[in-house]
């Protein structure tokens, strides 16, 4: 029976209390008609309950074609994480209280979509929509996103991409990226949209999954054969500077799997792209490697796990189709190959990712953001790579102008002479409430470029105070030429909320007791010619 107010009555509500009324009756297994068994629990329940909450619980314990619907136990068969979290789901269906984390919520989402319970669906959706970020040791990013995968959830689904792609460094960087399959880890490594800090990251990361792979999963030769193929094939070689290779180089580790890597590939599953000869070679450069050679950045020790105690002498990898071991090593068929090789990594086209190193990237920051005038620019001169090949780095560079408007745009009265049938005409003054970054080209004997402007918000973590994240990547496809040397961009940021993309600036003095607030984006500027 539905009931409709009549004039003069007012609604009055006790939801709490009914929600522990019937939460009690969970607790207390008073008239309890159905027991559900998962796993090695065993929750008592109320069929009318699950019923009137579950259509897949109502079809299940009701119609008679099923064999279940005349039985006082159920077994249910989940996968083991939603196992962990079957009490949760149940003390929902209850209680209408959902308790939440950043591990609990895949699972439960799982458990919502497959006994069609639509608002907690929503409940999880929308948890994760707000908490992409999370510290690294607990972020789940990566099973939230093959969750959104198998559920057909596009919307979700490209939000944990956006993020993923955003924020790669630290993707790879927590335990769920070594739990991901090898068709998702080969979807992320293809990528051009990967922000990333420099493309040795790239490679770091595939040894780093590839040895979890070994040594947690057992492959067989064969599985083993097809990972390697479809991982190593997608480093971007050509993409990384000097001090990069050296970083590679000057790793035992690095030596030790390429080594490895061999016995799993042919000469012919190679692509051109790798080329295991630039990394063995001596380096002429030793500037960033250390007497005892040691990486003195520490990059090999944090991702690989290596210690370089004592300096390693690299020799070029032994190639079957010029040596049989390195007693007989042909120095010359090998160099020619070296060469054939080389040839081949500049001669293909390889689109650069989105690279937030100081080679790549320019960091603009507006200094005590509450004090900056309103509609005031700030202006920034920076310099990026024409191309994104080994080969061409420092030999050619493009300059930029940057001028950011974060407090919207103003427009001065002006007077438009000549345009109309009676005269001139006054145009009054007016302004634009928008975030504005404009990109001015400052090479015009490069002209025309065709480039894509990478725009990295960096935003608060809501989730792990005092840390930031880069909340989107706006990508802009843009032609420069003699027609078109300025492109302006408005709502980098929402206007209307500065408060979550300002952060702490300096640190905290007795002459300055509270710190200022500073507003930072990052651009980087990729070739695509």
């Amino acid at each position: 029976m539905e009931l409709t107010s009549t004039i003069g009555e007012i609604v009055m509500s006790n939801y709490p209390e009914l929600s522990g009324r019937m939460l009690n009756l969970l607790l207390t297994k008073e008239m309890c008609d159905v027991q559900l068994q998962v796993g090695s629990h065993t929750f008592d329940a109320h069929k009318l309950i699950l019923c009137s909450c579950s259509d897949v619980f109502k079809t299940m314990l009701t119609n008679q074609k099923w064999s279940e619907a005349n039985k006082p136990a159920v077994i249910l068969v989940e996968e083991p994480l939603c196992e962990t979290v079957f009490g949760r789901f149940i003390h929902y269906i209850y209680s209408g209280q959902l308790y939440l984390s950043h591990i609990t919520v895949g699972p439960l989402l799982t458990l919502a979509d497959k006994y069609n319970v639509k608002d907690m669906v929503e409940l999880c959706r929308s948890y994760m929509h707000k908490h992409l970020d999370a510290p690294v040791a607990v972020s789940c990013v990566l099973q939230w996103w093959q969750i959104a995968i198998m559920r057909n959830d596009s919307e979700l689904a490209d939000a944990i991409l956006s993020y993923i792609e955003c924020n790669f460094d630290k993707v790879i960087s927590n335990p769920d990226f070594t739990n991901a399959n090898l068709d998702i880890v080969e979807k992320l490594f293809a990528s051009s949209r990967l922000v990333i800090h420099y493309e040795a990251l790239i490679f770091f990361s595939v040894v780093m999954w590839l040895k979890d792979y070994l040594d947690l999963r057992h492959p067989s030769e064969d599985e083993t054969k097809d990972a390697f193929k479809r991982l190593i094939r997608l480093v971007r070689w050509p993409m990384m500077n000097k001090d990069e290779v050296a970083w590679l180089r000057d790793c035992n580790e690095v030596h030790e799997f390429l080594v490895m890597s061999k016995s799993y590939m042919s000469s012919e599953d190679i692509p051109p792209d790798l080329d295991p000869y630039l990394l063995l070679m001596p380096s002429k450069d030793n500037s960033i490697i250390s007497k005892s050679g040691a990486c003195q950045y520490g990059v090999c020790n944090n991702i690989l796990g290596c210690s370089n105690d004592e300096p390693y002498t690299f020799l070029p990898l032994e190639d079957s189709q010029c040596c049989d071991s390195r007693s007989n090593f042909d120095k010359d068929k090998c160099g020619l190959k070296r060469k054939k090789m080389t040839e081949k990594i500049k001669n293909r086209a390889f689109r650069p990712r989105v690279y937030f190193s100081d080679y790549w990237c320019t960091k603009l920051t507006v200094s005590n953001f509450l004090a900056f005038p309103q509609y005031a620019t700030q202006t920034f001169f920076f310099s990026t790579p024409k191309t994104g090949d080994r080969q061409d780095i420092g030999n050619t560079l493009l300059d930029w102008e940057v001028e950011l408007s974060p407090k919207g745009v103003r427009f001065p009265p002006a007077v438009l002479i000549g345009l109309e049938q009676d005269g001139s005409k006054l145009i009054e003054e007016s302004y634009i409430p928008t975030c504005r970054l404009s990109v001015i080209s400052r090479s015009p004997q490069e002209l025309p470029l065709k480039v894509q402007v990478n725009i990295l918000v960096q935003a608060n973590s809501p989730a792990n105070p005092g840390s930031y994240y880069f909340e989107n990547c706006q990508r802009h496809m843009c032609i420069f030429d003699g027609n078109s040397q300025r492109h302006n961009f408005d709502d980098i940021v929402p206007y209307e909320n500065f408060t979550s993309y300002l952060h702490p600036e300096g640190p905290i003095s007795d002459l300055y007791p509270t710190r200022t607030l500073a507003f930072t984006l990052f651009i980087v500027i990729r070739p695509l010619t």
